[in-house]
């Protein structure tokens, strides 16, 4: 990617895209610091989220994470990988709608005897040019690569909507943080896969897909730790119901990081909680990784 001078109207920050990894990392801290947003931060991810990825696979041991350009080369992957000997289990990726634009989800694959399962999972809204280019394009791509006497995309796909994201720019780190979340959530939507292939949603899930509130009933609070309204994130804890102590700890701890990380910006309030994830991911994919501390929301905010 070319860098390019830019003005941001609404902040006055001028800027160029980053060029380095390290150049990526100051210049997601500098729009934090100056409490900004920046219009081409979708650029910035996509240019590498590739690096991210392989990162973030290092320091989650046991997780396969992909990436692919189009719906089509998703479909051609997990084709490829349900031929394969040692496909039996879950992974998880991040695939992009496609050459004519920018727009990521993150994926849950689960292979097993032989055959697949994706949990497509949406950060935005569906109601989206990106979100429903992507959505509708898969369905399309599973259609028309299904092997013979497998009616794909049914019982082999879900699009399960969130909305956490309000922003247009951070589908990219949005995605990455969910394929963490779905590893790490790995009896949740383990679940999810076996009530679809059972054929559980065939009543519920039209075109294939659930709205995020038949989505919140399903997706753990883990799953919604950087949801940026603050009206999103208390609709999801009304409609989600805790089963465990465990899981309702979740829930005080994500309502209570939303809290706060809420900030008023450009006539808007929302949280930064996805942005301090970028600078994570960022400091973490350095040679060698920067030793950021725990608490860094903490010690950064300290300073703003």
């Amino acid at each position: 990617m070319r860098a390019m001078r830019n003005v941001d109207a609404a902040t006055s920050m001028r800027y160029s895209l980053p060029r380095t990894l390290r150049g990526y990392y100051n210049f997601s801290v500098a729009f934090l610091s100056a409490q900004k947003q920046c219009p081409s931060m979708a650029q910035a991810d996509a240019k590498f989220l590739p690096t991210l990825i392989e990162s973030e696979a290092v320091h989650q041991p046991g997780m396969r994470l992909s990436q692919h350009r189009s719906p089509d080369e998703l479909v051609t992957y997990l084709l490829q990988r349900c031929r394969l000997p040692d496909a039996e289990g879950r992974e998880q990726g991040i695939v992009n709608m496609g050459p004519d634009g920018i727009h990521f989800a993150a994926f849950d694959l689960a292979i097993r005897n032989g055959r697949p399962s994706v949990l497509l999972v949406e950060s935005g809204s569906l109601s989206s040019e990106g979100g429903s280019r992507l959505a509708f394009r898969l369905c399309q791509a599973m259609t028309r690569h299904a092997p013979e006497g497998q009616n794909w995309p049914h019982r082999a796909l879900l699009i399960l909507e969130t909305r956490m994201q309000q922003s247009s720019v951070d589908c990219g780190m949005f995605s990455l943080t969910n394929c963490k979340a779905m590893f790490k959530e790995a009896s949740s939507f383990e679940s999810i896969h076996t009530r679809l292939r059972a054929g559980a949603f065939d009543d519920d899930a039209v075109f294939h897909h659930f709205p995020f509130d038949k989505s919140d009933e399903l997706l753990p609070p883990s799953i919604m730790r950087h949801t940026q309204s603050k009206r999103r994130l208390k609709g999801y804890s009304e409609r989600h119901r805790c089963d465990t102590m465990a899981e309702n700890a979740g829930m005080q701890r994500t309502l209570s990081r939303q809290k706060g990380l809420t900030f008023d910006r450009e006539n808007r309030s929302y949280s930064v909680s996805i942005e301090f994830e970028r600078i994570k991911a960022a400091g973490r994919a350095l040679p060698p990784p920067l030793e950021l501390p725990e608490s860094l929301e903490d010690t950064f905010l300290q300073h703003l």
